[in-house]
């Protein structure tokens, strides 16, 4: 981005600068005269680049002097372009020859000198070279920027709100400046327009304990929210885990006389003691506890720091600590607390697949093992639902068990479906099944049994082709196409029982002849013969019938 074409008075004295100590070989190579230069400043720092890497050898005192003599060559108009353009350029050069450019102006004296108003006062209203450094996050040349822009009193803002007060705070080892803003009467609770971070969130966020108790001491609310309603102890707890600045953060602002509102939630209801949990910040959110923070609240989506750490997998240290401090606060934790969706701590922790510690952790500590979510669906649901490892079905009623917990087999969601339904429409292996079954009030379920209508319906919707493809394997794909076959013949009966009844008989079909068995699988017999041909072993003569497929198949939800 070029802004204007630069002056020739300021393209020669550089050249002077830049030449004050080479051999006088490289002046008189010089390509074009001062008539020709009338370029941009991209095109100045291209063509410099042989210059520039000879700045290291400059006699600093020959560019004093030289600065002196052409003092009034430096307008503030022409510099800030040429300082700009050789930020915006430096995807053009290679970097280090871009911070010499910086560099070199910083050292041949050259200072910024605000524009003043009608009244005499400084516009403070003026995007510099500063504010460009800073959005392409050039931390080297801030510094040196510095020394350029160093007028304290004014403090120019960006379009966005950004100041140079913020970038001091925003940059690490600029602390010295920092403090001269903060002597020249600088609101240290000046915040970003565009973010609304203050001086103490960016020094919270580069963890910079010094600058913080700086703020602190000359006046920095330690309340202040920006935009996402994040206060810089919210900024402290989401970095990586910093015990001492928390620590610090605390006793800076009691010595201040100002009290922390550890428990102010942000935009999403988020209390710092959930940030720290989500981040794992063990020693951070202990600290919390120690301070007053309620791990009791819950964020806009109901869940609670202990939703947190369940739906974190195998956080069981995380676990144990929020129980410990709890109990010793004597603030205890609402164990089966319910999220939006009416989930608790231990279906989040069952839902991630959390260790066999984790789920004795929680009903050791009374977490209801029955209860069901706004969907109908209980920790066992869940099991079922999600995983086909028999050995989490197993863990999950032995420790029941163990705390003489009675778990409820036959529980229904609303979709009327038992955990052994969900079992066996996710294909689980025999084993699980016959562990479900252990307690099942029916045993194996009947022809009359909602579990086939389960059965078929995941057949219907195409399953019959992850079976072609060899996905399902070993009992359960054996037991799945023996229930499907069964269930073909159960509808066929059922239809004819129904067309008994419609012809006033009150003689029910007891048995079903070979022939309509025969009528009934036809259009199925391929399926059927591929699956399991054992099944369909009476039926070889059964290929030249064609029956549609049943309509209990394609209404079933």
């Amino acid at each position: 981005m070029h802004y204007s074409k630069i002056s020739p008075d300021i393209y020669f004295t550089i050249r002077v600068y830049v030449c004050t100590s080479t051999s006088s070989a490289i002046i008189s190579s010089l390509p074009f005269t001062l008539s020709m230069l009338q370029c941009t400043c991209a095109t100045v720092c291209s063509f410099e680049h042989m210059f520039l890497t000879s700045y290291v050898q400059l006699d600093v005192q020959s560019v004093l002097i030289a600065t002196r003599q052409r003092k009034e060559i430096f307008h503030l108009k022409w510099m800030e372009y040429f300082l700009v353009d050789s930020i915006n350029c430096m995807h053009k050069l290679q970097y280090w020859d871009a911070e010499k450019i910086i560099k070199f102006v910083a050292v041949t004296g050259y200072k910024n000198e605000p524009v003043l108003d009608e009244e005499s006062k400084p516009l403070v209203n003026f995007t510099s070279a500063l504010h460009y450094a800073a959005r392409l996050r050039l931390s080297s040349i801030i510094p040196d920027l510095f020394i350029i822009y160093n007028r304290y009193d004014v403090n120019y803002i960006d379009q966005v709100g950004l100041s140079h007060f913020h970038i001091a705070c925003e940059v690490s080892g600029c602390y010295i400046i920092v403090e001269r803003f903060l002597k020249h009467k600088q609101d240290p609770n000046f915040r970003v327009h565009s973010t609304g971070d203050s001086a103490l969130h960016l020094a919270a966020y580069r963890g910079d304990q010094k600058l913080v108790k700086l703020l602190l001491e000359n006046g920095a609310d330690p309340n202040l929210a920006n935009n996402d309603g994040e206060t810089p102890l919210h900024v402290i707890c989401n970095r990586y885990e910093d015990y001492e600045l928390t620590q610090l953060f605390f006793r800076y602002s009691r010595e201040m006389k100002q009290t922390v509102q550890i428990d102010a939630p942000d935009t999403l209801g988020n209390t710092p003691l959930h940030i720290a949990v989500d981040s794992r910040h063990h020693k951070v959110a202990n600290l919390l506890m120690r301070k007053g923070a309620d791990p009791r609240l819950a964020n806009f989506k109901g869940m609670t720091p202990l939703h947190l750490c369940c739906k974190r997998k195998g956080d069981i240290d995380m676990l144990k600590m929020l129980l410990q401090v709890s109990a010793e606060e004597k603030r205890p934790l609402q164990i089966d607390a319910r999220d939006q969706k009416g989930d608790t701590p231990l279906q989040y922790a069952l839902a991630q697949g959390c260790s066999r510690q984790m789920i004795r952790e929680l009903l050791k500590n009374r977490a209801d093992p029955n209860v069901a979510n706004f969907e109908g669906w209980t920790p066992l649901h869940i099991i079922c639902k999600k995983y086909r490892d028999y050995n989490f079905a197993k863990v999950f009623l032995e420790i029941n068990s163990e705390f003489n917990r009675i778990v409820q087999i036959d529980a229904r969601d609303k979709l009327n479906r038992t955990p052994l339904q969900w079992a066996v429409a996710r294909f689980l292996p025999d084993p699980r099944r016959r562990r479900l079954t252990r307690r099942h009030k029916g045993g194996i379920a009947t022809s009359r049994s909602p579990l086939l209508y389960t059965c078929c319906y995941t057949c219907a919707k195409g399953e019959k082709n992850q079976w072609r493809n060899n996905v399902i394997v070993g009992p359960a794909r054996e037991v799945l196409a023996y229930i499907y076959a069964v269930y073909l013949l159960y509808i066929y009966r059922e239809a004819c029982i129904e067309l008994e009844r419609q012809r006033g008989s009150k003689k029910l079909v007891r048995a079903l002849p070979k022939d309509a068995i025969i009528q009934a699988c036809g259009s199925h017999l391929d399926t059927i013969a591929f699956i399991y041909p054992s099944v369909t072993g009476f039926l070889r003569t059964a290929s030249k019938f064609s029956l549609e497929k049943p309509r209990e198949i394609r209404a079933y939800p």
